[in-house]
């Protein structure tokens, strides 16, 4: 069963996200959030989302720097029966990594899974939450388990792995693949 967790539909979507660059621990880079929306088109039916976020900025390598990431705030916002997050988005063939915070992992850690934007295009990404692993700040913790849904307190999106250089991804819509018999 497929269930929408965060749409972009008016601005004040946004107002529950938030930016971390590596400014936080000396670096040069810097990202933003936008709210953007598609002009309509009554010609013709388009299969272009209606409105989306848009996270962009510059990744600087200067002083070891090198990342932007894009956040919802700290909630619970537990999701009995999750096994697979979805997203659609467009972006510039750039890297990136979805990233899950838990209740139960360390600070500053993160659950991460990559995945890979194509120009232009707008793409359905899904990724299975088995195949997430734990990383803090760049280091690799676990491969060994997944993170536990009912315990989500952020989802969000990272760009790294010095890839210097501007960047633009656009999110229409977070979903999550539940099993069939799972509440939130």
């Amino acid at each position: 069963m497929l269930e929408t967790l965060e749409s972009f539909d008016e601005a004040s979507d946004l107002d529950d996200w938030k930016t971390v660059d590596d400014v936080v621990m000396g670096g040069r880079s810097s990202s933003r959030l936008r709210w953007d929306a598609s002009e309509p088109d009554a010609s013709e039916a388009s299969e272009e989302p209606a409105s989306w976020m848009r996270f962009e900025g510059t990744i600087s390598l200067e002083n070891n720097g090198g990342f932007c990431s894009a956040r919802q705030r700290e909630a619970d916002r537990g999701i009995r029966g999750l096994e697979a997050v979805r997203l659609t988005v467009r972006g510039g063939d750039k890297r990136y990594k979805w990233t899950i915070r838990t209740a139960d992992t360390p600070d500053s850690s993160s659950w991460r899974h990559p995945f890979e934007t194509t120009s232009g295009d707008w793409q359905t990404i899904e990724l299975p939450l088995a195949d997430f692993e734990l990383w803090r700040r760049g280091t690799h913790l676990s491969s060994e388990r997944s993170p536990d849904p009912s315990k989500i307190t952020s989802l969000g999106i990272l760009i790294s792995d010095e890839q210097a250089g501007d960047f633009r991804v656009d999110l229409a819509e977070i979903a999550g693949e539940l099993e069939s018999e799972s509440t939130r």
